[in-house]
């Protein structure tokens, strides 16, 4: 891949964002290719339980606002078309002026890597979208690749789907549900990286260094 990249962008500064860089043999790979660590960031990783036992792990505030969610009754699905997540992804980027985080053609390969282990879910509320997620799992670890909500959405919508899908994945064997990085900022030129700590706290993530 490292090669490849060198290819095609010849001369340019590449940044490499690694889930697992704690395996050595990652670590291993980018040295001899002569990449250096730029920064660290933590993962937050929950132990998939029972229903009641993960939303424990909830902050409050968002325990209360996933158990609205239940009563609100929506329904959970797993069939989501591919069309239909985008289309959720580009109202979500557009509150912040953003273009979709991901295109269609990505998606359709994410989908031909992973195939049955992609799990593209989603909540509805009277036949329409409000929250959807994209998980790739292997084995018994789960990670949030990729999410989408729509404008007007009860705020417990988001948290309800990551519920839901803990209890999907579980059924599948799965036991590790991983949020994925957060708590960095660092500066790459004029931009700087960050991703969402608190909410993933909040969604009972536990930190364990990555």
């Amino acid at each position: 891949c490292v090669k490849t990249l060198r290819k095609v962008f010849p001369g340019k500064t590449l940044k490499v964002e690694s889930y697992s860089f704690s395996r050595s043999e990652n670590k291993e790979v980018l040295d001899k290719a002569g990449f250096s660590i730029i920064g660290a960031c933590t993962a937050y990783i929950t132990q998939i339980e029972d229903e009641e036992s993960n939303l424990k792990k909830f902050h409050a505030s968002h325990r209360q606002d996933t158990r609205e969610a239940i009563r609100e009754s929506y329904e959970y699905r797993t069939d989501i078309e591919l069309d239909e997540y985008i289309l959720l992804s580009d109202e979500t980027y557009a509150r912040s002026g953003k273009p979709s985080g991901i295109a269609l053609k990505e998606l359709k390969r994410w989908k031909s890597v992973w195939k049955n282990n992609l799990l593209i879910s989603g909540v509805y509320a009277e036949n329409i979208p409000i929250a959807m997620t994209l998980i790739p799992f292997v084995g018994k670890k789960a990670i949030y690749w990729h999410g989408a909500s729509a404008s007007n959405k009860l705020r417990g919508a988001t948290t309800y789907v990551h519920l839901k899908n803990m209890e999907y994945l579980k059924d599948r064997g799965v036991e590790q549900y991983d949020f994925g990085g957060a708590s960095i900022k660092i500066p790459i030129g004029e931009d700087i990286e960050y991703s969402d700590e608190k909410g993933k706290i909040y969604a009972g993530g536990q930190p364990e260094p990555a």
